[in-house]
C-alpha cells in the first residue's frame, strides 16, 4: 500500500495509509526475479558513495564556506548559495499490516530515492525525486505479489523568504511548493495489473504546499515543517487518494563538528482513501512517529546520514498497524 514514508525533510514518500481491498489474484511470484534489481541498487549506492569520495577537492567550492555555517544538514534542510548543487541517494525499508485476521495482508517496501537539487539564487532551491520501489505484498492465505520498477517523481522548489539580517542567517523560514508525478507504469503479471498495494507508484497527479522555519546556530540546529497534500488525478485501478497533512519538527545537537546527532517527531493525519468512489475502511487516520537519527560528514561536503522511525500514536480508521523504517542516506555538495 503506498504509504507516506514520515521524514524531516519535505516529504514525502507515498500516497496512502493503507488499503484493505484484495483484487484476489492468487500468483506467487518469486524473488528471483528480483536478482538484477538487488543489484542495481547496491550498484547506485556504491557509486554515489565512491564518486564522492574521491571528487578533488580543489574541482568545487567548500559547500559550508559559501554558506557561512558549518551546521550539518541533511538532503531537503541545506541553506542555499546561487550554485550550489546537491546530490544524494536515499536507502528506505518499511513495512505495514492492515486488514481484520480472516483478510490481512503484509507489505514490505523496500526504496531507493536519487535526490538532486540546485540553488539558483539565495531565495530560491529547486529539487527533484527519483524513487526505484520493490514492493510485496503477502496475504492471510499464503499467496503473494510482487511489483518492482520506477515510482512517482517528486519535484519541489523551495523559496526562502526571510529570515534574520547578519551574513550568517541564523534563522530562515520559506515556502514550499510540491508536485509528485505519475512517473511510474502499473506493474502487470501475466497480462494483469498487480494489486494497487504492490505497484511501485500509484500513478496520480499530487501537489502540495508547505511552510518551513529553520534556526541553524552551530551546534543546535532546530526545523520545523507542515506539508499539505491533494490529489488531482486519480490513480492506478480507481484509487483516490485521501488529503495528507504532515507535521515535522526535528532538533539537533552536534557533539563534534563532523557529527550530529538528531531526534524529530514526525507527524500525518490522513483523510481515508477511496477506490472507485468507495472508501477504504481501512486507510487514513492519525499516525505519529518518534525518529532519532545521526549525521556524519567524514570529509568536506559529504554527509552520510541514519535515522529509524518508530510508530507511538495509531489512531488509525480500522485495522492498521505501521512497522518501524530505516533509511540510511549519503549526500554530496558540488
Amino acid at each position: 500500500m503506498p504509504v507516506v514514508a514520515l521524514q524531516p525533510i519535505p516529504q514525502l514518500g507515498c500516497d496512502k495509509m493503507s488499503h484493505s481491498q484484495c483484487k484476489g489474484k492468487t500468483e506467487i511470484i518469486s524473488p528471483s526475479k528480483n536478482k538484477g534489481w538487488g543489484m542495481f541498487r547496491r550498484v547506485l549506492v556504491l557509486g554515489a558513495v565512491l564518486s564522492a569520495m574521491f571528487v578533488p577537492d580543489a574541482v568545487f567550492a567548500c559547500a559550508t564556506c559559501m554558506a557561512g555555517d558549518p551546521t550539518i544538514t541533511t538532503m531537503g534542510t541545506e541553506k542555499p548559495f546561487a550554485g550550489r548543487m546537491r546530490f544524494g541517494v536515499d536507502y528506505v525499508k518499511r513495512g505495514e499490516t492492515v486488514g481484520p485476521s480472516d483478510a490481512e495482508l503484509e507489505t514490505d517496501e523496500e526504496r531507493v530515492t536519487l535526490n538532486f537539487s540546485y540553488a539558483l539564487s539565495t531565495e530560491w532551491m529547486f529539487a527533484a525525486s527519483l524513487p526505484f520501489v520493490t514492493k510485496e505484498v503477502k496475504r492471510y492465505d499464503l499467496t503473494s505479489e510482487k511489483g518492482s520498477g520506477v515510482g512517482d517523481m517528486d519535484v519541489t522548489a523551495r523559496w526562502f523568504g526571510g529570515g534574520d539580517s547578519s551574513i550568517h542567517r541564523r534563522t530562515m523560514w520559506g515556502m514550499q511548493f510540491g508536485l509528485r508525478l505519475p512517473t511510474s507504469s502499473e506493474e502487470k503479471s501475466n497480462g494483469e495489473a498487480v494489486d494497487i498495494d504492490a505497484q511501485p507508484g500509484v500513478g496520480a497527479t499530487i501537489p502540495s504546499l508547505g511552510l518551513w522555519y529553520g534556526i541553524y546556530d552551530m551546534p543546535w540546529f532546530f526545523y520545523v515543517s507542515t506539508t499539505y497534500q491533494h490529489a488531482i488525478t486519480e490513480g492506478y485501478q480507481g484509487y483516490q487518494a485521501g488529503d495528507v497533512l504532515l507535521l515535522t519538527g526535528m532538533i539537533q545537537w552536534a557533539p563534534a563538528q563532523s557529527l550530529a546527532l538528531q531526534f524529530s517527531l514526525d507527524s500525518r493525519f490522513k483523510k481515508q482513501d477511496e477506490y472507485d468512489g468507495v472508501k477504504d475502511e481501512d486507510s487514513g487516520g492519525v499516525l505519529v512517529m518518534g525518529t532519532p537519527g545521526v549525521a556524519w560528514t567524514p570529509i568536506e561536503d559529504l554527509v552520510f546520514s541514519l535515522s529509524y522511525q518508530i510508530p507511538f500514536i495509531e489512531n488509525a480508521h480500522g485495522h492498521q498497524e505501521e512497522d518501524p523504517l530505516l533509511r540510511v542516506g549519503v549526500a554530496y555538495d558540488f
